[in-house]
């Protein structure tokens, strides 16, 4: 066992240098020189039942009177990297997130398991009022459905868009007849872009349309696309919620973002994409909103509004 946990730590250090971490820090700015922590903790099991489960929870204030805010995704039966790999379809936390049209959805965390949600309310709550931090995302596993088998295995800051007014489409008749798809938009504004399905679309577009901006639209994302998520401008996946990796760069990297687009399907062979039963292919112009999580195809109007600042998805309420 000391082996294996030997092993494990070196594989965490040795990340810190690896070419996608080396990109990230120098897109961000961060230093080369400070190296990663490593946390060591027991394994707890999401993947144990039908009745255990994971996933990651954002949790913030909502107004004085100590009343806290919850979301997210989680998934039954699953480790934590399913929820964050974007690969599988996930479901709300809360009920006000399952209430959403765009999810799709009759579960949510706290209708299946409220045991367990109310616990999870319960310990983010606890972080903002008694403990005074800022808003968190929470990563955690339960391992049946007693409150005491939820494990919170990481909180953080949560990310948060510093923007005052962010882009949104101008509302016409003719932007709705042009609407194929809607997702959950997880970060930015609004704004017309020329699709791209990997790297050499986006080398070509940047040299052909260099006053233009790109979308990435991908059926999923996995850690090493980061370099293409980088060197576009935003994207769009079929796959994926809210708290996924994809979700989580994209807002860091301050792309606009939209996940979980289930009338998206991308052929990556063919190179075409169908969404709301509309052809597209690699140049082809479409309008995202980072805030809605509307697709339109064509080129749309676009004006300013006020930013949600919160715009990872609609959430309910916890007194």
């Amino acid at each position: 066992p000391f082996a294996q946990l030997r092993r494990c730590i070196g594989l965490v250090v040795d990340s810190w240098n690896s070419s996608m971490a080396t990109m990230y820090r120098e897109e961000m700015g961060i230093s080369h020189g400070w190296g990663t922590a490593v946390i060591i903790q027991r394994m707890v099991y999401g993947n144990l039942s039908p009745q255990s489960g994971t996933g990651v929870a954002l949790v913030r204030r909502s107004g004085s009177n100590g009343s806290v805010e919850i979301a997210g995704d989680y998934v039954s039966y699953g480790q934590g990297d399913d929820v964050v790999s974007g690969l599988v379809e996930t479901f709300p936390v809360s009920n006000a997130q399952r209430t959403d049209p765009r999810l799709h959805t009759f579960r949510s965390l706290e209708r299946d398991r409220p045991p367990i949600y109310a616990e999870l309310a319960h310990l983010g709550r606890s972080l903002l009022i008694e403990y005074r931090l800022p808003d968190q995302e929470l990563e955690f596993t339960f391992e049946s459905e007693s409150p005491a088998d939820l494990h919170v295995l990481q909180a953080r800051e949560a990310i948060r868009e510093s923007l005052d007014v962010v882009a949104t489409f101008v509302q016409t008749q003719e932007l709705q007849a042009s609407r194929v798809g809607v997702g959950i938009g997880v970060g930015g504004g609004a704004g017309c872009y020329r699709v791209a399905l990997d790297q050499d679309d986006i080398d070509r577009l940047r040299r052909e349309h260099p006053d233009d901006q790109i979308l990435l639209v991908r059926p999923d994302t996995v850690p090493d696309d980061i370099e293409l998520l980088i060197n576009a401008d935003a994207l769009l996946t079929a796959l994926g919620g809210a708290t996924s990796h994809a979700a989580v760069v994209a807002r860091t990297l301050g792309r606009t973002c939209v996940v979980g687009c289930r009338a998206l399907r991308v052929f990556e062979q063919e190179g075409l994409v169908e969404i709301g039963g509309t052809t597209l292919h690699p140049g082809d112009i479409v309008s995202v909103s980072g805030v809605d999580g509307s697709v339109f195809v064509g080129r749309q109007a676009v004006e300013l509004a006020e930013h949600p600042h919160w715009v990872t998805m609609e959430i309910g309420s916890h007194e």
